[in-house]
């Protein structure tokens, strides 16, 4: 299949699970615990699926596994730190910061370590669609300093899950393991950290000291299920597209792709209307997109 498309395709099951995401919380909540149960539920589902998929066999390399172990810390911990971002009201800017380091990471670790060039409408449509991310989720509201410090952390710890997908396709698959298992292995690594985050969570999330937090799993089973098999695809996807796609293309046509899927998602199923400066973001971005397809 087209490179372009599997990022494309990719994009379209990340928007997906945008959508699943949004269902779950509407009916369980937006409290830490009940995040980390949501990870942990998608990341059990998804390493059944992914045991089924790949025979009923586990494969692990070193490298794969020290990779993993990265990847989980530091989504889960950028995941965390985003909590208490968000409790200040800070969304936009934590948007802004994780979009961007997912993006300008892995782009520049291409120009720099991998020796890609760039050619000049790449350029352009990267600029762009970091321009889209800035106008889009940009506040006037003032961040603290501690706010800002937090912020940046999350931008090098998104950019370093991305990063971490690229320097695995680059090794041949008789040294590493083939995206299914490496996405099995992240998976259950995430069930790990996850587990041990939940049982600190009371110390945590403010809620959880006030004994203000009760979730109720069984009506969002079925949700899990099924986010967690679209999301485990979405991954074996990029990881497909990072074999296959410089870095320099392939990160900023992903984030580009989401940020117009992703709302897309929201009007069609949450009928989310989008301010002036979302509406001039998504567009931007979706002017980005179209150039790196060209």
């Amino acid at each position: 299949m087209n490179p372009y498309l599997v990022i494309i395709l990719a994009d379209v099951l990340l928007a997906t699970t945008f959508v699943f995401q949004k269902k779950y919380q509407q009916k369980v909540g937006t409290a830490l615990r009940a995040s980390l149960w949501y990870t942990i539920l998608t990341a059990l589902c998804s390493v059944v699926f992914l045991f089924v998929l790949n025979g009923f066999t586990i494969r692990v390399s070193g490298p794969s596994l020290l990779l993993a172990v990265l990847m989980a810390l530091a989504s889960t911990i950028y995941g965390l730190i985003g909590f208490r971002i968000m409790e200040k009201g800070s969304l936009g800017v934590y948007m802004l910061f994780l979009m961007s380091g997912g993006m300008a990471i892995p782009y520049f670790y291409g120009i720099w370590f991998l020796g890609e060039t760039p050619s000049l409408v790449s350029t352009i449509a990267f600029s762009l669609i970091i321009a889209s991310t800035f106008i889009s989720n940009i506040s006037k509201d003032k961040v603290e300093k501690k706010q800002l410090l937090l912020c940046i952390i999350v931008f090098f710890l998104n950019g370093i899950v991305s990063t971490v997908g690229k320097i695995h396709q680059m090794h041949p698959v008789s040294q590493w393991v083939t995206p299914s298992y490496f996405t099995f292995l992240t998976s259950s690594l995430r069930i790990v950290v996850s587990l041990i985050t939940l049982a600190f969570c009371h110390k945590i999330d403010p809620k959880e000291k006030q004994g203000k937090v009760q979730i109720s799993l069984k009506p969002v089973l079925l949700l899990i299920l099924i986010s967690s098999i679209v999301d485990s695809a979405c991954y074996m996807l990029q990881l497909v597209g990072a074999s296959n796609l410089p870095a320099t293309v392939m990160y900023p046509l992903q984030n580009g792709g989401t940020v117009v899927l992703t709302a897309l998602a929201g009007y069609l199923f949450f009928r989310e209307k989008q301010t002036v400066k979302q509406l001039i973001g998504t567009g931007i971005a979706l002017v980005g997109t179209l150039l790196f397809l060209l």
